[in-house]
């Protein structure tokens, strides 16, 4: 299963404006399952996913903190960056 994900900009407050925004981003991931039988367990499921497949750094969330300082007006940005490449192995087995 190869599953591909755009999404568009996205603004961290109600002003639209592209300067508090976070980029569009395009991420892919990967799967795959494989399954069998045995004598011992009625099926044995083998998993493994590949997220984010290209390393792409990219943001989902973000804040924006504004506040006055000895009557400047100041404004903080922060970010969440999210995870490159990463992997999850996983087994099932059905008794």
């Amino acid at each position: 299963n190869f599953t591909s994900k755009y999404v568009g900009r996205q603004y961290t407050d109600n002003s639209s404006n592209k300067d508090r925004s976070i980029d569009p981003y395009f991420i892919n991931d990967f799967n795959v399952n494989y399954s069998f039988t045995t004598d011992l367990f009625k099926e044995v499921v083998l998993r493994l996913m590949v997220n984010n497949i290209f390393d792409v750094k990219y943001e989902t969330n973000a804040w924006v903190y504004r506040y006055y300082y000895d009557g400047t007006p100041g404004v903080i940005d922060g970010y969440y960056p999210q995870a490159g490449i990463n992997y999850m192995v996983g087994l099932t087995l059905k008794f």
